[in-house]
């Protein structure tokens, strides 16, 4: 996942870089670390950003389609 990714991911859910820290399990100074490029998401980070991720795509189908769950 790259920078542009995770802020934009972050920005989207309108949080700030210390409630999307805590929202993954790590820090305020790791989140800007990733948003600046200096540092990529450790395995355990990468699994919970992938999964609010597929989480928010799920949920715009979902809502895309007037409820109607299409796989």
């Amino acid at each position: 996942m790259e920078k542009e990714q995770i802020s934009a991911m972050r920005k989207r859910m309108g949080f700030s870089q210390d409630a999307f820290a805590e929202l993954v399990g790590t820090t305020l100074t790791t989140v800007c670390r990733w948003e600046k490029g200096k540092s990529k998401p450790r395995i355990k980070h990468l699994a919970k950003l992938l999964s609010i991720q597929l989480s928010q795509e799920y949920i715009a189908r979902f809502q895309a389609n007037k409820g109607l769950l299409l796989m």
